[in-house]
Parts: C-alpha cells; structure tokens; sequence
C-alpha cells in the first residue's frame, strides 16, 4: 500500500508551525515522536508537521506551577531536574515504567496524551494531579483541565488549526500525596491494571481523593465514587477495607486475552488498598 503521507515540513519556530497547520488544516498532522503515526491507518493523504526543532522540550515555573513542554521526551522529562521531587516522586516512577528505553527516547508527553491508548501510562496520572492542557493557535492559547480533553478523546477537542504545546502541573502541597503503580507481565508489556491516586489528607481524615485507572476499559478515568466515598473518612483499617471492596466493584475491567475479569477486578482493588497504606504511613510518619 502506498504511503498517504506525501509532504514533509519543517519548521524551526512555533509560529512557523501554527501557520502550516492554520494554512493547511485538516490535512495537516503534527508530527512528535512518531510512534503512533507509524501505525495509523488513513484513508487520506496527509502532511507531516515535524516539531521536534520548535522549542517545546524545556519546563518552566508559573506561579508554582510546572508547565511542561508537550515535546518533552519521557527520559527527558524522567531526568529533569525539577520533577524528580514532584508529586513524591510519581511522576518519575510513571516515566521509569513507560515502555522500553529507546521508546522512552521518542515518545513524548503531548503524543502520550493526544495519541491515548487505554494502556497509556501518563494520562491516568496526569488526571490524578489534576494537570491541564494549553492549546495554542494562530487566534490565541486556551487552558482546559486535562480530565475534560481526554472525554470523548483528545482528538476530538483539538481543533485543526492548534497544537498541545505544555502540560501544566499543579503545586504540590504538604498534605497530599501522590501515588503511581503500573502492573504488568514485563518492563515493556503492556499494564495490566494502572493506578494513580492524590490523597489531601488533615489530622488523619482524607480531605480530598482522586483516584484514576488506566489499562482496565476504554482510556483512563477517574473513579468518582470511591473518591465521593473516601472524603471526611479517616485512614483507618475499615476504610482501607471499604476502599477495597468498593475499588473491586466499581472498576469493572474489559475482556482481555491477558488475565481474567475477575483476576484484574482484585489486582486494581488491592493496589487501591496499598496506595491507601501508603498515605496512611507517610501522614502518621509526618505527624
């Protein structure tokens, strides 16, 4: 079968990449790492944009928060100074389990999002922490939380005309603690269950949750009502056993020739549970 992509472009500055895509529109398709292209199927011949030389690869500080440029590779964000810190370390440790090492040096975060797999490893992390997105085109830039750019599908919410050019993440605060746990066969394979969690917890009682799955149905989602479950619930023996009773029940896999509905549906309740003993042990530990 022929190649439908007939037309490379290559552009050195970001407004030069904004007008190819404003000029050419749907026919237009950025180009980050390339991963996911390679294996796309199109039914029409589209145009290239490579952006690997437009300046989106650095992370700056707004306001206490970290804008992290969609160009970022995996290991570059993995060994970036400022994020080996951030969120307890989760972020590092979603970036150390990401596919393999020669992958890790071509995906980038903005493809990880807007290219998004139901075994995609960021994203659930990334709802958990409650990130946002910037979009940018010729007409101006927007900021909309990451949770509502990924439903129905990134895709679907970035317009022709615009690039993802940071993720942007949160301060982090004293009394939260974020947790990420990716379980699979391998190192390279894909999850079977992954599980972020951001606990705001005071005095022993859990303020606030967010709790996302990745891997387990359709693309990553929070579970908001383990999370309405857990708030004003001390971190105690019963709400660790109701976490995971609710965790088992509401999570509710796909079919995969992998494992079993049931063996997935008590591996994600069971990490819950441990994320949960976690916070428990690093507020008492604080406290």
């Amino acid at each position: 079968m022929p190649s439908l992509h007939q037309d490379f472009y290559y552009p050195q500055t970001k407004a030069e990449a904004l007008a190819l895509l404003s000029e050419g529109k749907e026919r237009m398709m950025p180009l980050a790492g390339g991963t996911a292209v390679t294996l796309m199927q199109r039914r029409k011949e589209v145009a290239l944009v490579d952006l690997w030389n437009i300046g989106l690869n650095t992370i700056q500080e707004q306001n206490g928060s970290l804008a992290v440029g969609a160009m970022m590779t995996v290991t570059e964000l993995m060994r970036h100074e400022s994020i080996q810190s951030y969120a307890q370390g989760a972020l590092v440790q979603a970036c150390r389990h990401l596919a393999s090492t020669s992958l890790r040096n071509l995906i980038t975060i903005g493809g990880n999002i807007i290219q998004i797999f139901n075994w995609s490893d960021l994203p659930p992390l990334f709802l958990a922490l409650e990130a946002e997105v910037e979009l940018q085109s010729q007409g101006g830039s927007r900021r909309t939380p990451i949770e509502t750019f990924l439903s129905p599908h990134p895709r679907k919410n970035l317009k022709p005309d615009e690039l993802l050019v940071n993720v942007i993440l949160p301060p982090t605060a004293q009394n939260r603690y974020a947790q990420f746990t990716k379980f699979c066969q391998n190192q390279v394979n894909f999850s079977l269950a992954t599980v972020a969690t951001n606990f705001r917890v005071k005095d022993g009682v859990i303020q606030e949750a967010r709790i996302a799955a990745g891997a387990v149905r359709g693309r990553p989602f929070r579970l908001n009502e383990l999370e309405e479950m857990l708030v004003d619930k001390s971190l105690d023996k019963a709400t660790l056993e109701a976490a995971e009773t609710m965790a088992r029940q509401v999570v509710k896999p796909t079919r995969t020739f992998r494992a079993s509905v049931e063996y997935r549906q008590n591996l994600f309740a069971i990490i819950v549970r441990r994320h949960l003993e976690a916070a428990q042990s690093h507020f008492s530990l604080k406290g």
